[in-house]
């Protein structure tokens, strides 16, 4: 099936009225269709009254047909609001608890114990699937995908005239403990983890698991890795590649993003490998959200990017301007456009075309392009992405993704060692792309995983390595063979220390002395100061704390929702406010001590 991209500007469409009406969606499809859009993305939000049912399967047929007519296509965001995986909560009501997602810890004596996790999908009290469920996954495409082909078989590319495209997944995963709060100190959990984990590994599950919770030590380091292994596969086989394969088998695309792309720590433990969750998708896709800081957003930008150049995949997609608000520009929206392209982005999805913004729907990570300044342009910016796509380059510079290192490291109860991980990876992707775009600077860059560098590290000139505290053995290989050949390994923030297995350490240790007397550069990591407000915005308490308040407030409304990111916003405007007044001080009182000792030696 060819999984190339027909069209390259694919916006949603909420349906989010009361009552749907069939003339009112036909006249909007005509207008999209005016813009030069022939592809649209459905996606059921908040404030919808009617979903998966006769009246719902009613408009769609009638969205059909006027598709067919007008030579456009559609497809479905595969769940209302979001994350996917709940059908609208039908899958995991009361009377299907053994669908809802689970987390688990250990007491005081080391005994395993579980319960169903406390995360709320958005605008609802509701519980969130066990995505580590094969028979839970089953219920949803049950549910949804295959409602839509028992009513629009002929509409379907393998058998019918192809009108429907494919569906969007949007944001699946383990949401246990994502900030350190909800579900806080625990783990993703099902049934048959413990019977797999013994499989495969060969040693008793419930030897290992309290030994997650433990610091940094061999034993600690080795029952980690071996389980987010576990969560790999049971996440990949039991959700992710149930839903591609039925796509597949229907003539259709599965697309979709996974979550926290701009965050390592939080998309290794919410997807395990974020790199291989993003391979199950036919692109590799990636959200950009809330506001754009090209600092902060390149990772996930090169993420995707790089799924799609180790695993094949013919497009990076970008869902963009989601919570960017009212105040967004048209010029604003080409800007973003041709950063995206220039990092490798070749189909946009516009975050959103509103059905209607009654009541609270307008607050609903707004803003809607049917209105103005927007609509009077929005065919004229579409056309601005089309004519960018390709005009990005491929850097020369490898930047490594430190999974394992991340895996290794990360301690439900204590996640500072992991965060720092993440940390390194952030603070040397973001200083090499404020080279870029500020100073003008050739800094350009890819990011490697491990398949990534065994597959292409001899066509880049330098690699980065941020604070890999662990890396496999035949990567290492990979580098040093790289070193020997004239690259440049730059460590950052600390160097390699362990491979993932103990008695590979003699190996491990030969390859990292063949990379020092290469080629290499050591960098330190960033430093915050002691009067800095830095570590206290970015911490993970610090970000725990501001999920819980979101988490709770976006489970009632959206517009409850919105008012406190603008709250949020303009808090965090005053602290970095007060971040660099208090850095300006810190310097001060170095340059005072640097000059009192000159003269009071």
């Amino acid at each position: 099936m060819n999984t190339e991209a027909k069209e390259r500007v694919i916006p949603f469409w909420f349906w989010n009225d009361d009552k749907l009406d069939k003339d009112k969606m036909s006249h909007q499809m005509d207008e999209i269709y005016g813009k030069g859009i022939r592809e649209v993305i459905i996606h059921p939000r908040f404030g919808l009254r009617t979903y998966l049912d006769r009246e719902w399967f009613f408009q769609v047929g009638c969205a059909l047909e006027h598709a067919s007519d007008l030579g456009m296509r559609i497809w479905f965001a595969d769940e209302k609001d979001w994350p996917s995986g709940t059908a609208g909560g039908r899958v995991t009501d009361k009377n299907n608890d053994e669908y809802r997602a689970r987390a688990a810890k250990v007491d005081h004596n080391g005994k395993l114990m579980w319960r169903n996790s406390q995360f709320h999908p958005a605008y609802t009290f509701g519980s969130y699937v066990d995505v580590l469920s094969g028979r839970a996954t089953g219920e949803f495409i049950g549910r949804t995908h295959q409602q839509y082909y028992n009513n629009f078989p002929g509409y379907f590319g393998k058998e019918g005239n192809g009108v429907i495209a494919g569906f969007f997944c949007d944001e699946p995963g383990m949401y246990q403990n994502l900030f350190g709060v909800v579900d806080g100190g625990m783990l993703p959990y099902t049934d048959g983890i413990i019977e797999y984990y013994q499989k495969i590994n060969g040693v008793p599950f419930k030897r290992d698991f309290p030994h997650i919770w433990g610091g940094q030590d061999w034993k600690n380091r080795t029952a980690r890795l071996r389980y987010f292994q576990v969560l790999k596969d049971f996440y990949t086989l039991n959700f992710l590649r149930k839903l591609h394969d039925w796509c597949f088998g229907h003539g259709a695309l599965l697309i979709g993003h996974v979550l926290e792309e701009e965050n390592p720590l939080n998309a290794i433990k919410s997807q395990a490998d974020p790199f291989w969750a993003m391979a199950n998708f036919d692109w590799a896709t990636y959200d950009l959200i809330g506001e754009h800081l090209p600092q902060k957003q390149i990772i996930a930008a090169k993420l995707a990017k790089s799924v799609a150049r180790t695993y094949g995949k013919p497009e990076v997609a970008a869902e963009t301007f989601g919570g960017f608000g009212w105040g967004l520009t048209p010029d604003a929206m080409r800007n973003i456009g041709k950063w995206q392209t220039r990092n490798g982005t070749t189909v946009w999805i516009p975050h959103a075309l509103f059905s209607s913004l009654d009541g609270s729907r307008r607050f609903d990570a707004p803003p809607s392009f049917f209105e103005e300044p927007y609509w009077s342009e929005f065919g004229e910016i579409a056309q601005s992405f089309r004519d960018q796509v390709g005009s990005g380059k491929d850097g020369k510079r490898a930047v490594y993704y430190p999974t394992k290192a991340i895996q290794a490291a990360y301690n439900p109860g204590n996640e500072v060692e992991a965060w720092k991980i993440s940390e390194a990876l952030r603070q040397i992707c973001s200083q090499l792309e404020s080279a870029s775009t500020s100073m003008g600077v050739d800094l350009d860059f890819e990011i490697l995983n491990d398949d990534g560098v065994l597959g292409s590290l001899p066509s880049f000139d330098h690699i980065y390595l941020p604070r890999a505290t662990v890396i496999p053995v035949k990567v290492l290989n990979e580098i040093a063979r790289f070193s020997a050949n004239g690259g440049e390994v730059i460590f950052y923030d600390g160097l390699p220390q362990f491979p993932e297995l103990e008695d590979e350490q003699g190996v491990f240790n030969r390859h990292l002395e063949k990379i020092k007397n290469g080629n290499t550069r050591v960098l330190e990591g960033k430093k915050t100061s002691r009067y800095s407000l830095e570590s206290l915005l970015a911490s993970p308490k610090a970000e725990g704390r501001k999920y819980l308040v979101w988490h709770t407030l976006s489970s009632i409304s959206p517009e409850l929702d919105a008012r406190y990111s603008a709250v949020n916003g303009k808090v965090q405007h005053v602290l970095k406010w007060m971040d660099r007044r208090l850095v300006g001080i810190d310097r001060a009182i170095n340059i005072a001590k640097k000059i009192k000792n000159y003269f009071f030696k």
